[in-house]
C-alpha cells in the first residue's frame, strides 16, 4: 500500500514538474537559444524548400510532421550534406552562410556508405546529376562507429565511388557530445554555475575524437580530400562547453540548435573557401 502511494506521488509530481516545465518559475532564464527540437526544425521548414527529386523527399526522415530533407534553393544542388541528423544541423548554418549556393542535405538514421542499402536511392540521384559537385560526408561517429577498420571500409568505399563519378569530397569531423540536457543551462541560479556544469574539459573530448579523427585524417590524406575539424569554436581554450556568446548552441545532448548551426556553419564555410 505505501508503495502504491509512493509511486502516486512520485508519478504526480513528475507530472506536474513535465507540464511546468521542469519549475522553471524557480530560476531564470541566462541564455537565448532555442532547446528542443521544435523550434530547429520548423524554421528549417518555413525558411527553406524541400529536396529534390521528389523521390528523394518522399522516403526522407520526419519529425513532427515536418520533412527532413530540405535545400536552400530550387533546382539541382551544389552541395551535398550526406550523412545523419549531424549532416542535418550543419545545413542551416552553412546554407546561409553560402546564400549563391544550392545546399542540400540528404540523411538517414544509418551510415553514409555507399553499398548501403538504406542510401542507395540517394547516391543513385548523386550519380545522375549534371555536373561535378562538393559532397560533404559527417555523422554522429560517437554513436554509429563501430571500429576504426568498419569506419575506415565505409569511407573508402564512399570516397572512391563519388571521385570517380568526378566529384569533390570534404570529410567533416564532430561536435562534443555530452551527457546533460542544454535545457539546464539554460536556466539557472548563476552563469557561473551553468558554464561549469555545461561544459567538459578537452581531455574528456579527447576520448570521443579518438573514435573517429585519426582515421579521417589518414583517410583524407590516402584519398587526397579535405578533411574539417569542426569542434573548435565549441572548445575556445582548455574546454570545451554548450554555451557561447550568452548563448545555448544545443539543442539537446548532441546537436547543435539555431545559432549553434550559425556558429559552426560560418567556421566550416571559412575552411571551405580556402580550398574551392
Amino acid at each position: 500500500m505505501f508503495s502504491l502511494c509512493g509511486l502516486f506521488i512520485f508519478s504526480t509530481f513528475g507530472f506536474i514538474g513535465h507540464k511546468y516545465e521542469g519549475f522553471r518559475d524557480r530560476f531564470e532564464m541566462l541564455l537565448g537559444g532555442d532547446v528542443g527540437h521544435l523550434e530547429y526544425h520548423r524554421y528549417i521548414d518555413e525558411e527553406y524548400f524541400d529536396c529534390e527529386p521528389s523521390s528523394i523527399a518522399s522516403a526522407a526522415l520526419t519529425w513532427e510532421g515536418f520533412l527532413r530533407c530540405k535545400q536552400s534553393q530550387r533546382g539541382e544542388f551544389d552541395w551535398v550534406l550526406l550523412g545523419d541528423s549531424h549532416a542535418e544541423h550543419l545545413f542551416l548554418g552553412l546554407a546561409d552562410e553560402n546564400p549563391s549556393t544550392n545546399v542540400v542535405f540528404y540523411i538517414l538514421g544509418e551510415k553514409p556508405y555507399y553499398g548501403s542499402q538504406f542510401f542507395q536511392d540517394i547516391f543513385n540521384v548523386i550519380a545522375t546529376v549534371d555536373s561535378p559537385k562538393t559532397i560533404l560526408l559527417t555523422m554522429h561517429y560517437v554513436s554509429r562507429v563501430e571500429s576504426s577498420d568498419e569506419l575506415r571500409v565505409g569511407f573508402s568505399r564512399t570516397i572512391s565511388y563519388l571521385q570517380n563519378l568526378g566529384h569533390r569530397v570534404i570529410i567533416v569531423g564532430d561536435i562534443p557530445r555530452y551527457e546533460i540536457s542544454p535545457e539546464d543551462c539554460k536556466y539557472g541560479q548563476s552563469i557561473e554555475r551553468i558554464v561549469s556544469y555545461c561544459s567538459i574539459s578537452k581531455s574528456q573530448f579527447a576520448s570521443q575524437l579518438e573514435v573517429f579523427e585519426p582515421t579521417l585524417a589518414d583517410l583524407a590524406s590516402e584519398y587526397n580530400v579535405q578533411f574539417i575539424s569542426v569542434h573548435e569554436p565549441l572548445c575556445p581554450a582548455d574546454y570545451c562547453s554548450m554555451i557561447g556568446d550568452n548563448e545555448i548552441l544545443y539543442r539537446d545532448s548532441n546537436h547543435l540548435n539555431i545559432p549553434g548551426s550559425r556558429l559552426i556553419g560560418r567556421y566550416l564555410s571559412t575552411k571551405l573557401d580556402k580550398f574551392r
